[in-house]
């Protein structure tokens, strides 16, 4: 990942901006903090939950302004009229893109018991064709880092105590590589903390429900809340069933995608943070608003200067008025 951040300043160079125009710093937790120390005009992190609070915190000091960008727990609810195959292709894709290590990958599924059976063979069908491994030519490779694999087997051991079911996967590649199966859970309790702390690896926890209500309750019924998706035939009824998912976006019938148009606004609610990445919100967030008012009459002084009297109260009394009841 330091690499990936350093080609930042190669692009920066490439594209011809001024040389000192962007900085890259690499560092672990103490360069973050001297960082958001240092005085900057503002600070936009991405990253997790608790990072993000010790950020807010070590803000607070000099009321240095900041956007929170962390994680997600993202919801998808398939319908009983959605179009299955195309549904599931796209959250296999979502939940195992880049080894799920991704904020707004699918992490919870929702399907109403209607089309559950169907849709849960389907999506077994999509996920049995990712090809993993670290050759080329693969779809899903290893995770990241060791510590954040050792976390998602910790909530996959945790699920099948609880009662959870394996229906594939749930285990590494090989014991000595970082690359874990494409993982399916069932039969969850819903305390399960793969059901309500993020994953950020690729794990796909099935959940039946009785209905669109319980999906959306259920969906809701996390802190963290970045983004979702609605799966359905039915265009208004998508519509609709998003407006009431408690996330900074959602897609209807896609899935991830939002994040790469550039006029939508991206951002999360509660622990997902704050603020808003992209589109006239975010560019918003990098500015500062300086407002400039110019008189245009020149008089000698404004109605409502010193001194008051009679028919500076007359004045101001009809002026209201007409404010407020449109006459005078």
């Amino acid at each position: 990942t330091h690499y990936a951040g350093l080609l930042v300043e190669d692009l920066v160079r490439d594209a011809g901006l001024p040389s000192d125009l962007v900085q890259v710093v690499i560092g672990a937790g103490g360069t973050g903090e001297a960082l958001v120390r240092g005085g900057p005009d503002k600070v936009f992190f991405t990253g997790g939950s608790e990072t993000g609070r010790r950020i807010l915190a070590a803000a607070a000091d000099s009321l240095t302004p900041v956007v929170l960008e962390l994680g997600g727990k993202d919801p998808a609810v398939v319908l009983a009229d959605a179009d299955l195959e195309r549904a599931a292709r796209g959250i296999v894709w979502a939940g195992l893109l880049n080894a799920g290590q991704s904020c707004i990958s699918v992490e919870r599924v929702f399907v109403v018991e209607e089309v559950y059976d169907l849709f849960l063979r389907e999506l077994l069908t999509q996920v049995h064709k990712v090809k993993t491994g670290t050759t080329p030519g693969t779809d899903m490779g290893p995770m990241t880092m060791e510590t954040q694999l050792a976390w998602v087997e910790h909530q996959i051991a945790e699920a099948v105590e609880r009662g959870g079911t394996i229906v594939m996967g749930g285990a590494r590649a090989d014991p000595a590589s970082n690359v874990l199966q494409p993982t399916v859970l069932t039969e969850l309790d819903p305390d399960s903390s793969v059901l309500n702390e993020e994953t950020f690896g690729p794990v796909l926890p099935v959940v039946r429900v009785k209905d669109v209500e319980e999906a959306v309750t259920r969906a809701n019924d996390v802190s963290l809340a970045l983004s979702g998706s609605v799966w359905t035939r039915n265009r208004d009824r998508g519509i609709a069933v998003a407006r009431r998912l408690r996330a900074g976006a959602v897609s209807v019938n896609d899935v991830i995608v939002h994040f790469a148009v550039p006029g939508l606004p991206f951002g999360g609610v509660g622990e997902s943070g704050f603020g808003r990445s992209h589109g006239p919100e975010g560019l918003g967030e990098m500015t500062r608003t300086r407002s400039i008012l110019v008189d245009r009459f020149g008089l000698a002084r404004e109605p409502w200067w010193y001194p008051y009297d009679k028919k500076t109260q007359r004045m101001m009394t009809g002026t209201l008025l007409m404010r407020v009841q449109g006459g005078l």
